[in-house]
C-alpha cells in the first residue's frame, strides 16, 4: 500500500521518463535533453509518448546523464534517484 507522500509507480516506462525530463530540465525541456542524448527531440518525444522503446544504449546514457535508478526507470520501484555514494563507488 502506499501512503500520500509516496504515490503508486507510474505505469509506463515513457511516464517515468518524462518525471525525470521535467524535473531536471524543466517542462519545455524535451529540446535540451534531447540534444545531450544525442537524439531529435521528436524522437524524445515519441519515446515518452510510450511510442517505439528506447535503445538499451539510449536508456544507459539517460541514467547516467540523469543519476536515475535504473531499477526505478524500468520498472518504477524504489528510489528515483541514484545517492552519491553509489556515484562514487
Amino acid at each position: 500500500m502506499f501512503t500520500p507522500d509516496q504515490p503508486p509507480p507510474l505505469k509506463s516506462l515513457g511516464d517515468r521518463l518524462r518525471l525525470i525530463r521535467v524535473e531536471l530540465f524543466g517542462e519545455d525541456g524535451v529540446a535540451a535533453l534531447a540534444h545531450r542524448l544525442g537524439i531529435s527531440a521528436r524522437q524524445w518525444s515519441e519515446i515518452e509518448s510510450s511510442g517505439p522503446h528506447p535503445s538499451v544504449d539510449l536508456l544507459l546514457r539517460f541514467v547516467e546523464l540523469t543519476r536515475a535508478d535504473p531499477v526505478w526507470v524500468f520498472i518504477g520501484r524504489g528510489q528515483r534517484y541514484r545517492n552519491s555514494e553509489e556515484l562514487s563507488g
